[in-house]
């Protein structure tokens, strides 16, 4: 039934057959919640899962690698309720690698990302207190550090609302340009970049009342950016012109209640 099911939407749904592999800009991934369940079979990949939306699906790729692969595939997900389209997509997924945006996606951490964590704990040492997003990744990353988690919700990623998962290169570039020029911006049923700046002031705002303490914050992106703007009394839209690696960590220190950035974008010690 899952077979017929998946060439069904291929053959009557608007879905356009692509007989060449995928292009990186162009591969959407979407799979079910199943993270465990497909991880052997990914191994070492850099991959996202997202829920399954076949509506959004617009492209089917076919070519023999790929056949080949859902084959193989197929039959190692036999306990599996909804392996036809599993098989598919993690055969995709052995053939590039998806460059998507990822935000309130509550995707773990992979191999890479657990060894980066682990070694950004040695780098930054004994902390007296941490803070996490709610996502799994970054209470996954806040483990490495071995001491009791605060969870909260002021240090989740911006929201991307309805562009949730979908790749940077589909958003058109006058849009873009207008987010860049504009703080009060947000995606359909998103959040402003002046939004998420707000609260991560406002969180930072009660933390600078002991300059002692050695506060960890484990986030995403937008709120280190928002909060590098905090420190230096500059606009959010400074975002735009930084860049932040993956697993690096930048360090504000506070003195009489003024911020100094000491460190940013670190990544040499991982």
């Amino acid at each position: 039934m899952q077979v017929i099911k998946f060439f069904f939407l291929i053959l009557f749904g608007k879905i356009k057959i692509i007989f060449n592999k995928p292009y990186q800009k162009n591969l959407i991934v979407f799979d079910d919640t199943s993270f465990n369940d497909l991880k052997y079979l990914l191994k070492d990949k850099d991959y996202f899962l997202l829920s399954v939306r076949s509506n959004m699906i617009k492209k089917i790729y076919i070519n023999k690698k790929i056949i080949l692969l859902v084959l193989k595939n197929y039959k190692k997900l036999n306990l599996y309720s909804n392996r036809i389209w599993t098989a598919y997509l993690v055969s995709l997924i052995q053939l590039i690698e998806p460059k998507l945006v990822i935000t309130h996606i509550d995707n773990s951490l992979n191999r890479t990302g657990f060894a980066q964590a682990e070694k950004a704990a040695e780098a930054i040492g004994e902390v007296d207190r941490i803070i996490s997003s709610p996502l799994k990744r970054a209470i996954q990353t806040a483990d490495a550090f071995n001491k009791e988690i605060e969870i909260s919700d002021a240090w989740i990623e911006l929201d991307y609302g309805e562009w949730d998962g979908k790749p940077v290169a589909s958003i058109p570039k006058e849009i873009w340009e207008e987010w860049k020029n504009n703080p009060n911006f947000k995606p359909p049923k998103g959040e402003s970049l002046k939004n998420l700046g707000l609260r991560v002031r406002s969180s930072l705002e009660t933390l600078v009342t002991n300059d002692d303490e050695h506060v960890l914050i484990v986030t995403h992106v937008s709120p280190i950016k928002a909060s590098i703007a905090w420190a230096l009394g500059a606009n959010d839209n400074i975002g735009w012109r930084t860049r932040l690696d993956t697993a690096s960590f930048s360090q504000i220190h506070v003195k009489a209640r003024t911020p100094i950035l000491t460190k940013f974008n670190i990544t040499n010690p991982l």
